[in-house]
């Protein structure tokens, strides 16, 4: 099964319960990652990745995620 197929498969309670522990997350991280926006590294560049990926999921929740410009910069690198 997919995750997406396993995602529609969530109550509503569930999903707020997943969409809230995803928010508290990138805002609990956004500094750190933020921090290491110079370290060029494969594991670093993978790390700002995932988590841009995360922000652009629950920005597409609704929820949006204030960023640090260094984050910015990064994420419109990337697109």
């Amino acid at each position: 099964m997919s995750p997406a197929e396993t995602l529609a498969q969530l109550s509503d309670e569930e999903a707020r319960a997943l969409h809230g522990a995803a928010s508290w997350y990138a805002r609990y991280h956004v500094l750190d990652i933020a921090a290491e926006v110079e370290d060029r590294s494969g594991a670093a560049a993978k790390d700002r990745e995932r988590f841009l990926t995360l922000v652009r999921a629950l920005e597409r929740l609704g929820t949006p995620m204030p960023l640090p410009e260094e984050l910015r910069e990064a994420q419109r690198s990337a697109a």
